[in-house]
């Protein structure tokens, strides 16, 4: 399924400029002209906090933060917006336990450098298409962990907002419309 995806909003956090310009044309490919790109964590903190992003890109290995600790002040935002944002991290390192990390401290995808198109274009479809529900734990907040559908004996651990509906919930939903739902098709993709 292709989607428009030129109304969605979108954060890449890159100390490397030119791997931020390269990720931004790959989304511009897409139609996704709202890109913004930063080479500081701090900075694309700050981004976040005054601009409602629909997804961002995080690379792993930065020299002031590093993309685990920028998701874990993401995953521990007091803004909602913030804190459920679907956040894809990029990494040329794909060692098991770097991906296991990312992934423990809240990374929703994993986008493995160097990058294809096709690859970019699978994590923002699986991004909309199957959007995990977050969980709350003792030492963890964020995406379930599991790909797989189970049942599970134990409560329902998934956040609710005041509204009554999970972050994942909202930000499918925000984001089927941003890319014109779920029969929309991008124009020469």
């Amino acid at each position: 399924m292709a989607y428009d995806f030129q109304r969605l909003q979108v954060l890449i956090v890159d100390d490397n400029r030119f791997m931020g310009d390269l990720l931004r044309m790959v989304l511009r490919s897409f139609g996704l002209d709202r890109v913004s790109v930063s080479e500081c964590p701090l900075e694309g903190l700050s981004y976040l906090e005054s601009h409602a992003f629909d997804l961002a890109f995080f690379d792993y290995e930065m020299p002031a933060m590093s993309g685990l600790d920028l998701i874990s002040r993401v995953r521990g935002h007091h803004n909602d917006l913030v804190r459920f944002l679907p956040v894809v991290m990029c990494s040329a390192h794909v060692e098991e336990e770097r991906v296991l990390r990312a992934r423990d401290v809240g990374a929703t995808e994993f986008l493995v450098k160097p990058f294809t198109t096709q690859a970019i274009y699978e994590r923002l479809a699986s991004l909309i298409e199957r959007p995990r529900p977050f969980v709350r734990e003792a030492c963890y907040f964020g995406p379930d962990r599991r790909r797989k559908l189970a049942d599970v004996a134990s409560a329902d651990r998934r956040v609710r907002s005041a509204r009554g509906i999970d972050g994942p919930q909202m930000r499918r939903a925000a984001l089927r419309d941003a890319a014109g739902g779920p029969d929309a098709l991008a124009n020469g993709w």
